[in-house]
């Protein structure tokens, strides 16, 4: 979902737009008919094609986490215009200059960026498409990295054989590989002989009685690495095509060959694409280092020792700190107060701490200072000399930007005030939330395990891997069989088993479903009883356990005083969720927004701009 709550939404969209920023590429890439394209209007103004794009560029990471499920273009719109709509409201005149103050190194860091990706589009970008002779140049130096490995990959029914004691069992097994291998045979319609993935293990699944996940993708695996069986009959396969039956001392294996690479360097034209990629990812880096190291050296920043001196004091005493000048970046400079308001807003793990040396500090903050803000504005410097922020396209980003960012820290207040006035639950709403929900408040059950885990030996190839397993599965088994017997299950566990809790018999504290183990483990421990070994082995994190459910502690009800707390903020968070629609609702009554639906109808799909 794009917002859980609209009070999560909105604290945390005043602050993650500002690292957000909508790649070149993709800039170029949207095309914007008619800038001017009304999509909504206020008595005070309205919202514009333009203005939207550039919203949408600003909040990019915010709204691409939301994928696949991309908000409406009409809740952005209102959100947008709800934030132009307080940015400019003269009532709130006081309140937007104390918020300006607030937002300082916000907007700072904002025009930083959009200065940086103007030199991008201008210096950094152009022009960078290598000739034909260079890339065929790079092609003759670079053609034996460009050439892929001997390798492929493949996924596999696997029948065991290990367990089989007789030719019956054999024969079986080998029944069952046939009738598998026919199924999958009736769904191929391809011509060339392949079968498609969803049919592979749609059979696969049906046929073993096991999940898809069992059969995931096995390589690459380069030539000569895994069993020669397995390998040849996987080369002699097309991607999508499927082998028969697949002989091996573990069993039957059929395989559908996924990828096959045969190691041939690749012609001029087949590389070309990628070529020129990375020719202009290497241009553009060049083109960047050589800007910073004319414009942005260290010999144009000066961190000040008066500065320096009274930012390592601020970490003892700080009431006794007089502001100075602590760097200076051509017409840049800052406070140690203002670096101090910096570092709390952005790094917070670096403010100068009683507990660090001198020297400490003086690393971390020269560093910084360096980095994060001298070199920042120094390009920021360059772009404004070099008349990049004083065009349309930097002006207008810029004042989107802006009024999108005062604007939610406006609303922010506004509803903070708002819910500071909001009494808190009586005991009477508390014990009706209770009585209406009451299933929801529950002790959750909580389980005691022993385990035997074994830890199969190192093998060097998937082949031996599989075989080191089926070796620790017929361990645990003998195991569970000493106990049955009459063993001490401590002693058992010590002799066979690994890990920490070994030494204490291999039991952990008690656990929460679905916390430790699988899911698969989890269903047969929820069907067994207090006491009981698991009857089958699991393999887990590496290892091959034996499971018993040592003991249950059952879920219980909880008392309405045990979550009167909990209850309690719950209510208070659905008040506050009806503060901010009211809120909202206000505003847009207030400033008579409108959608223009028939102009919204006009836009491209969100997936369009963010991608």
């Amino acid at each position: 979902m794009f917002r859980c709550t609209r009070v999560g939404f909105i604290l945390a969209g005043l602050w993650m737009g500002l690292a957000a920023g909508l790649p070149v590429s993709a800039q170029q890439e949207a095309k914007i008919e008619d800038p001017s394209l009304v999509l909504a209007t206020f008595r005070e103004g309205q919202v514009t094609y333009q203005e939207y794009f550039n919203s949408i560029r600003y909040r990019y990471n915010e709204i691409y986490g939301t994928k696949p499920n991309y908000p409406p273009h009409e809740q952005l719109i209102r959100e947008y215009a709800m934030c132009k709509i307080l940015s400019a409201s003269t009532q709130l005149e006081p309140t937007r200059t104390i918020l300006a103050k607030s937002l300082r190194w916000d907007l700072w860091l904002f025009e930083c960026k959009e200065a940086y990706t103007r030199l991008s589009e201008e210096v950094f970008y152009p022009n960078t498409e290598p000739s034909s002779e260079q890339a065929k140049n790079y092609y003759a130096e670079h053609l034996l990295n460009l050439t892929p490995a001997k390798e492929f990959s493949f996924r596999s029914i696997f029948l065991d054989t290990t367990r089989c004691s007789d030719e019956a069992c054999h024969t079986e097994k080998e029944e069952n590989a046939r009738e598998i291998h026919s199924a999958l045979q009736a769904r191929i319609t391809s011509p060339t002989g392949a079968i498609s993935l969803d049919d592979f293990l749609s059979v696969a699944s049906e046929k073993t009685g096991l999940s898809t996940a069992e059969f995931g993708l096995r390589g690459p695996f380069p030539v000569g690495e895994i069993n020669p069986d397995l390998e040849r009959a996987a080369w002699a396969l097309e991607p999508g095509q499927i082998s028969s039956a697949v002989k091996t001392r573990t069993g039957l294996h059929i395989i559908r060959l996924e990828t096959k690479t045969t190691g041939e360097p690749p012609t001029f034209e087949e590389k070309e694409k990628e070529i020129r990629s990375r020719l202009r990812t290497t241009e553009i880096s060049r083109r960047r280092r050589s800007f910073r190291d004319a414009y942005a050296a260290e010999d144009r920043m000066v961190i000040l020792p008066e500065g320096m001196k009274a930012l390592i004091q601020w970490a003892t005493a700080p009431a006794e700190v007089k502001d100075t000048t602590l760097a200076i970046a051509g017409d840049f400079s800052v406070s140690v107060l203002d670096y101090l308001h910096y570092v709390r807003s952005f790094s917070r793990d670096q403010i100068p701490d009683k507990d660090q040396t001198a020297e400490q500090i003086e690393k971390i903050h020269r560093d910084s200072l360096r980095n994060y803000i001298m070199e920042r504005d120094l390009l920021r410097q360059q772009a404004v000399l070099m008349g990049m922020t004083h065009d349309a396209t930097y002006t207008s980003r810029i004042e989107t930007g802006k009024t999108w960012m005062l604007g939610k820290k406006c609303f922010v207040m506004m509803v903070g005030n708002r819910i500071r006035r909001v009494p808190p639950p009586t005991d009477e709403e508390v014990r009706a939330h209770y009585q209406k929900n009451i299933s929801k408040y529950l002790d959750p059950a909580k389980y005691q395990i022993r385990e035997i885990a074994i830890q199969p030996r190192s093998a060097t190839n998937p082949y031996q891997t599989e075989i080191a397993y089926r070796e620790s599965e017929v361990t645990a088994l003998k195991a569970l069989e000493e106990i049955k017997a009459g063993s001490s299950e401590e002693k058992v566990v010590q002799k066979y088993s690994s890990g920490e809790e070994a030494h204490t018999g291999g039991v952990t504290g008690y656990l929460l479903e679905g916390i430790r183990y699988s899911h698969g483990i989890w269903q047969e421990l929820l069907h067994a009883q207090a006491g009981q070994w698991l009857p089958s082995t699991f393999r887990h994190r590496g290892q091959v356990m034996a499971i018993k459910l040592e003991s249950l502690i059952p879920a219980k009800q909880k008392t309405v005083e045990e979550c009167w707390d909990a209850i309690s903020d719950e209510l208070l968070g659905i008040k506050r969720g009806e503060i901010v629609r009211q809120l909202e609702q206000d505003l847009t009554r207030q400033a008579g927004l409108k959608l223009e639906d028939e102009n919204i109808r006009k836009l491209p799909p969100l997936s369009e701009w963010v991608r």
